[in-house]
């Protein structure tokens, strides 16, 4: 519960979820809530292994260093606050209660006005046995209220996080202990592919909230990448790696733009001057998805120049990025590949 946004800490989870619910105090409002909202939509998280169900007319939005979608009431002018839900995850390495005893302490470390109001256990309907932290938080002028589910399944930490005002405890309380009671949770979701049947059917890859799949050619494998602070899902050629650099990929991301395409480029180019724009055009999949294709020149990891390809298609519910990235020049019979790949394998759910 530090500021760090890594997993080098057995306890930086929740340091990332109250880093993404500060970013949501500006400029937006919260609706009047209700505890017998009904819990109409389902979220998922880790790869589907975690669920919980929110309100009908909520948003769910991908923010910078949040592993999950965030789920945010709705609009309403105002006030400056969004009430929010949000869960994080990482490896448990101790026991659940130390777990949390130090959690509480590196989170009181770093928010020194964060006041723990309860620490209590918690069970949801579903029979999963956790903890229930609640903070008072002073964040951005002003103090919110903050209720945190810890549970331990699987080998995994995962804590679900409901964010409101304190003035807006009394209403939102309730309803926050309602989404929290409808967790499950399951250790056995997505497995990697045991290496003796990946070639026995086509890998895939799947957005983060389980709408939006590419299905690889079967020659091609998933690995797991780390760039920074981040761990992604990768696709490449089976075998075809040069260290810690894959000459040739593809990822799938949600929630990975905001706004328009034609934003979206001009937000790249300001924030990437290395980066060189080559035409962009429409495109379809096969399976009927429409969205862009962008060519672009990047830098890797080492320094080489790379080629890449952005495919961007979007939802009511989500915007979702395929990008698929080459360092062997020219890469035109990559890039050929890349838009076969996804013509072919990409769909909506």
């Amino acid at each position: 519960m530090s500021r760090t946004l890594g997993l080098a800490a057995p306890v930086a989870c929740a340091a990332r979820v109250v880093v993404a619910i500060a970013l949501l105090a500006a400029g937006a409002g919260v609706a009047p809530l209700r505890a017998d909202e009904p819990l109409v939509q389902q979220v998922t998280a880790d790869g589907g292994a975690f669920r919980y169900r929110i309100p009908g007319g909520w948003e769910l939005r991908r923010l910078d260093h949040v592993e999950s979608l965030v789920a945010l009431a709705p609009r309403t002018p105002g006030t400056r606050f969004r009430s929010n839900v949000n869960v994080v995850w990482e490896p448990l390495r101790a026991p659940l209660d130390d777990y949390v005893t130090r959690g509480v302490r590196e989170f009181q470390a770093a928010f020194p006005g964060a006041r723990q109001i309860a620490r209590d256990a918690f069970v949801t309907e579903s029979g999963h046995a956790g903890v229930r932290l609640v903070f008072e938080t002073p964040s951005d002028g002003q103090v919110l209220w903050q209720a945190f589910y810890v549970f331990g399944v699987g080998g995994k930490a995962y804590v679900l996080a409901g964010s409101t005002l304190r003035e807006e405890a009394d209403a939102v309380g309730p309803l926050m202990q309602l989404i929290a009671r409808s967790v499950t949770i399951s250790s056995a979701a997505s497995p990697e592919p045991p290496a003796a049947t990946v070639a026995a059917s086509s890998p895939r890859l799947l957005a983060p909230d389980g709408r939006a799949e590419l299905v690889l050619p079967v020659e091609w494998e998933v690995s797991r990448f780390s760039s920074g602070r981040e761990t992604y899902r990768i696709a490449h050629p089976r075998g075809a790696r040069d260290g810690d650099v894959f000459p040739r990929h593809i990822l799938l991301s949600g929630g990975a733009f905001f706004g328009t395409p034609a934003q979206y480029l001009e937000a790249l180019s300001r924030q990437m001057p290395q980066v060189m724009l080559v035409p962009h055009h429409p495109m379809s999949t096969s399976s009927g998805a429409r969205g862009l294709r962008i060519a672009i020149t990047n830098m890797n990891r080492r320094g080489d120049r790379v080629a890449q390809v952005l495919y961007l298609f979007s939802t009511e519910q989500s915007k979702y990025l395929v990008v698929g990235t080459t360092a062997h020049l020219p890469p035109d019979e990559d890039i050929e590949r890349f838009d076969r790949i996804v013509r072919d394998g990409f769909s909506l759910q």
